[in-house]
């Protein structure tokens, strides 16, 4: 399933979740799913200027947050995963590289984030300073099941994946798996010297065994009750 069908399939569920448990708080357990993606750096609300807009100002990381934040007070057992493509898209993200969206999305309280293929626009470098570790600088618990490092750059981690390809977290009374997928398709726009040092899984073959593998380790070892991709 693509990135685009995956997010959809969120959306549709969170938005069912949230009309149906407007009224009341929902019991121990129900979950809602909020997500976010495709900020591509827009910080501001901009003129909506597509055929079906009207030049009105729309969007904003202060809008979204707002929204966010109203449907955690409607629905105590929540999520809030980002699918990506973050950090890249306006001068504000291309100037501070990711910094100005990173500085105000640390407020949002992430709990799982999937990279999109634009999050790697800057150099693994700064890819790796952002997103992966203890000490990552956007602690949005960034995970990806198919990115490696590579056995030239990275001789000495050479087959170690650079994140971890999963989250678990229990939410009111359900174990949640939260299981993430990543590209690098974006960057070959500009180059594939921005990903220099990792090596992404693109065979669809490779793809579904480490889901198979992951999912059956999640339900097993961890008697998860509930799997979602990001």
């Amino acid at each position: 399933m693509s990135r685009i069908a995956r997010a959809v399939a969120l959306v549709a569920v969170v938005a069912g979740l949230v009309g149906a448990c407007a009224s009341a708080p929902p019991p121990s357990n129900q979950l809602t799913l909020i997500h976010m993606g495709d900020v591509h750096g827009h910080l501001v609300p901009r003129p909506h200027l597509r055929s079906d807009g009207n030049g009105a100002l729309q969007g904003g990381l202060a809008r979204m947050y707002t929204r966010i934040e109203q449907i955690r007070r409607a629905n105590p057992n929540h999520l809030l995963i980002n699918t990506g493509d973050t950090i890249q898209g306006s001068a504000e993200a291309m100037f501070t590289r990711g910094q100005a969206l990173v500085d105000v999305l640390n407020h949002f309280r992430i709990d799982a984030f999937a990279p999109g293929n634009w999050d790697y626009v800057y150099g693994t470098q700064r890819f790796l300073e952002l997103f992966a570790g203890a000490a990552a600088m956007a602690p949005w618990n960034a995970i990806a099941a198919n990115v490696y490092y590579d056995g030239e750059t990275y001789a000495s981690r050479k087959g170690e994946r650079v994140l971890p390809p999963y989250l678990v977290r229990q939410v009111g009374g359900l174990k949640i798996g939260i299981l993430g997928l990543t590209t690098d398709r974006g960057p070959q726009v500009v180059g594939r010297t921005v990903t220099r040092g990792l090596r992404f899984l693109r065979n669809g073959t490779e793809v579904d065994g480490e889901v198979r593998t992951l999912v059956a380790e999640l339900r097993g070892k961890h008697a998860v009750d509930l799997v979602v991709m990001a």
